[in-house]
């Protein structure tokens, strides 16, 4: 009897070891799917730059333009609008910014998945993968945010530079369970050709890839130096991942250009603000301040102790040695040359958030896989101890995040729906206002970027013309044309508090003598019937 116990105890423990880690992968999983879908949940905010991709996939689709670049840009590649446009023609789903963004929520659960290959190439057991995976699945906050907006290539860039790093370890003999099999010289070679591509994928969609990907072409350049077979397929994956920009250069007769930030900024004004502010936000961190910037501390105290125990394997990568390195070094160097690519760069512009830095969240998520499995080496008094300093530190950081990201995401949904009226992102409002512009006459229109942009979007019958007043004009499309060229047209806004863009058009109006009918509908506001046709650079309405 007691040995059919023991029998069985031990099947139990068994079925457990081989099973809990999937099943706790697969409840990760689903998490990180559903706070993607409630931050997308109708009512969530849309603003002018989701809605400039959202015309772009219905030009798409009516084959209308082929683009390479998110509208009004030299640079963010449009793969994803490709993508999104296959989404509606396969499916016929009805277009919203809900349907529009659900390819950002696959993007998202297709890294959650890919984090955890990335782990097991990098640790031996299946726990740290799991960890890494649900850490990326569940937060931080601000990466389950901009995971989800439709703001170009933002998604895409950072899969493409996950999996240049899969490469780049698959290509160096390294596999699942830290272990190596080398492979050989035509696998090198077509593996090398297919980080080509990825690079080549970089050049389109946008160079922030390249804070991920410059150490994982170090890391490849003894390989590559010894495979000319790797060298020629290198380049032409490189070509093909590059295709659309080489056909937008035959075209156009030049290189792209990349626009000059919006707001110039030094080298010393974005290390201040990364790590006084964005470093909280990318952490998820939340609570007093002085708190937070403790947990900071102590991470790179971390990371810095972590770069003292791997230095062989560090300077290994740096020499283009093989012998002392592994594929955590990797890791561990990304992290601080990805800092310093982002803060040389000055069109790093948008400095107080972490948008910049969204292709190495994936790479994060793997180095606290790292820090799990490391925990367990800290032993406490007792039978199990190191496994109950494991399994404290995961479940802490676990609650953290996703009460950081679930209270993140829902102030973002009951901001976005306290103010639904004060921005064309309603649809209610959109019909309302397209109603009375149509029974009116007034179908070309100057309105703000924030209100200009959504209200082409929702416009899917194109019957009325909205043009940017003055900045986002380039994102404005054809209806910049339309109502330039117009000799009659009206004004439009939103009620919004900063700025207060009514009081500025009313002012603007007043002080050159032209009378008007103010009509509000919801909290959107139309100026029509205006005395003198005067358009917005003849208002004085410079910035808008």
């Amino acid at each position: 009897m007691t040995r059919a116990l023991r029998r069985h105890d031990a099947a139990t423990g068994t079925l457990l070891t081989r099973w809990a880690p999937l099943a706790t992968l697969a409840i990760a999983f689903v998490v990180g799917v559903l706070l993607r879908l409630q931050a997308i949940a109708p009512g969530s905010a849309f603003n002018g730059d989701e809605a400039v991709t959202g015309v772009m996939v219905r030009h798409i689709l009516r084959g209308e333009n082929q683009y390479v670049y998110f509208t009004g840009q030299e640079y963010n590649g449009s793969l994803e609008q490709y993508i999104q446009a296959a989404m509606y023609a396969i499916f016929r789903l009805p277009e919203t910014p809900f349907t529009l963004r659900l390819v950002q929520v696959a993007f998202g659960a297709a890294t959650i998945a890919l984090v955890y290959v990335l782990t097991r190439f990098v640790m031996p057991n299946r726990w740290p993968a799991v960890a890494a995976a649900a850490y990326f699945a569940a937060g931080p906050y601000f990466n389950v945010l901009i995971g989800t907006e439709s703001y170009g290539a933002y998604d895409s860039r950072q899969l493409v530079a996950l999996v240049g790093v899969v490469i780049a370890l698959r290509v160096t003999g390294w596999t699942w369970n830290g272990e190596r099999k080398e492979p050989g010289r035509w696998a090198v070679a077509l593996w090398l050709g297919a980080f080509g591509v990825v690079l080549g994928l970089t050049v389109w969609l946008g160079l922030p890839a390249l804070e991920v990907l410059v150490m994982a072409a170090v890391w490849l350049l003894p390989t590559l130096l010894r495979s000319w077979r790797g060298l020629v397929l290198g380049i032409l994956g490189i070509v093909v991942g590059a295709g659309p920009v080489l056909v937008w250069v035959v075209t156009n007769g030049r290189l792209p250009t990349s626009t000059s930030p919006q707001t110039p900024t030094s080298f010393l004004e974005r290390a201040h603000l990364l790590f006084s502010y964005v470093a909280r936000q990318y952490l998820g961190l939340a609570g007093p301040p002085r708190l937070q910037s403790i947990v900071i501390l102590l991470l790179v105290a971390v990371l810095l102790a972590a770069w003292v125990v791997r230095a062989r394997g560090l300077l290994g990568i740096l020499t283009l040695r093989l012998a002392p390195r592994r594929p955590g070094d990797l890791i561990l160097a990304i992290i601080p040359v990805a800092v310093l690519i982002y803060l040389a760069s000055s069109y790093t512009w948008f400095i107080d958030s972490p948008r910049y830095l969204n292709v190495l969240f994936p790479v994060t998520a793997v180095a606290f896989g790292m820090l799990v499995h490391r925990s367990a080496s800290l032993r406490l008094p007792g039978r199990g101890g190191s496994r109950r300093v494991s399994a404290v530190l995961v479940s802490i950081l676990a609650v953290l995040l996703v009460g950081s990201t679930v209270s993140g995401t829902a102030r973002r949904t009951h901001s976005a729906n306290a103010s639904a009226e004060a921005s064309f992102a309603s649809a209610a409002n959109m019909e309302k206002a397209e109603a009375y512009l149509e029974s009116h006459g007034d179908l070309r229109v100057y309105a703000d970027y924030w209100t200009a942009l959504p209200a082409q979007y929702y416009d899917d019958d194109e019957k009325i013309a909205f043009a940017p007043l003055v900045d986002g004009k380039s994102k404005g499309g054809e209806d910049n044309a339309l109502v330039e060229a117009s000799p009659t047209f009206v004004y439009m806004t939103s009620n919004q508090t900063t700025p207060d863009r009514v009081a500025a058009i009313k002012a603007a109006l007043d002080s050159h003598g032209v009378t008007y009918d103010e009509v509000h509908i919801g909290r959107v506001t139309i100026f029509d019937d205006l005395s003198k046709q005067l358009r917005p650079n003849e208002l004085g309405l410079i910035t808008f």
